[in-house]
């Protein structure tokens, strides 16, 4: 979130040489080079993880976001799928995958999920910027600031880890995102 790349990778390559096959230390590895715009990198070490764990979440979400990120949507597409299929309950799975179909172009499948996700968010808690990838890659920019404006009033926790990523690439030039950047100490 702070753009300090190297100093997070460093961290991650610390982590992997106290726990090298820790699945939860590499997904993590492998977030932080999706978080660098490494996505080859993080896709590497997601296919290593899920070679020895098919059933890593956090590869799984690094490796969807990679793909997503490499515009290399049919593969993000069946990691989210995978990922949905395994832990169904969980809304952070549910919400890439519609941020994935929106990305892929797949309107009817994004909403649809989309949908899914803001019932739910009527019965348990759901992170407002999670639904703000939705909008923003179905192009629907207002919807998608009004979602982030009430993560940053609700001070989203998943908001600051996940602003400067390629799911907001599409809203990242509108200037209501560098006043997003600066209400969060970012910019």
């Amino acid at each position: 979130a702070l753009e300090r790349e190297r100093e997070a990778s460093e961290e991650a390559r610390l982590g992997k040489d106290l726990a090298p096959l820790s699945p939860a230390t590499n997904g993590i590895a492998a977030l932080v080079a999706y978080h660098g715009r490494q996505d080859d990198q993080a896709i590497t070490e997601c296919e290593r993880v899920l070679g020895r764990d098919s059933t890593s979440l956090l590869a799984l979400i690094a490796i969807t976001l990679s793909y997503a990120a490499k515009g290399m949507h049919a593969e993000a597409i069946k990691h989210a799928e995978r990922g949905v299929s395994l832990s169904p309950e969980i809304n952070l799975l549910k919400a890439l995958l519609a941020a994935v179909y929106a990305m892929a172009g797949e309107r009817a499948a994004a909403e649809h999920v989309l949908a899914e996700l803001l019932e739910r968010a009527n019965h348990t808690y759901t992170a407002p910027t999670m639904i703000s990838w939705t909008y923003a890659n179905l192009d629907q920019p207002d919807v998608a600031f009004e979602w982030l404006e009430k993560a940053c009033s609700m001070r989203d926790c998943t908001l600051e880890f996940g602003i400067r990523v390629p799911l907001y690439d599409r809203i990242s030039g509108d200037s209501r995102f560098q006043e997003l950047l600066a209400c969060l100490g970012l910019a």
